[in-house]
């Protein structure tokens, strides 16, 4: 019986099942952080990219650019990259132009993990919850 090939061999001696689930909460965090912090949620996704790329198969992420729900944020980030080129700014503000457009490259492995997870679902609601609770405490 083969097992499956992570793409970066760290988590050879690690639960894998256990493993997945830290992603996945990890990903409910930075849903249900992101009405309230935008410093927590930065460091919650840095955190849950930091844990996903081990686990992640490039079949996967190949197969996923192919969905236009993936491929069209990465298209419109390489769009934004060019149109960066021909700017009349220097070299350093061109690039901190593009860092909006970094959040679009996280969408395939988003899609990448929560095809393979049951917790998809956990992020919609914890991020719904949050944003009730939110809007709760905040009445104006």
């Amino acid at each position: 019986m083969a097992s499956r090939m992570t793409s970066l061999p760290m988590l050879s001696g690690l639960d894998r099942s256990r493993w997945m689930a830290v992603v996945d909460w990890l990903a409910v965090g930075v849903a249900v952080s992101l009405p309230w912090s935008t410093s927590v949620t930065a460091v919650l996704v840095a955190l849950w990219i930091l844990a996903v790329l081990p686990t992640l198969e490039m079949s996967a992420v190949r197969r996923e650019l192919t969905n236009p729900a993936a491929f069209l944020p990465v298209l419109l980030w390489v769009l934004a990259a060019i149109g960066m080129l021909w700017a009349d700014v220097s070299w350093l503000a061109r690039f901190s132009g593009l860092g909006g457009f970094n959040r679009l490259l996280v969408i395939p492995l988003l899609l990448a993990q929560f095809r393979r997870s049951d917790r998809g679902f956990l992020v919609l609601v914890g991020f719904l919850i949050s944003h009730g609770l939110l809007r709760v405490i905040r009445v104006p």
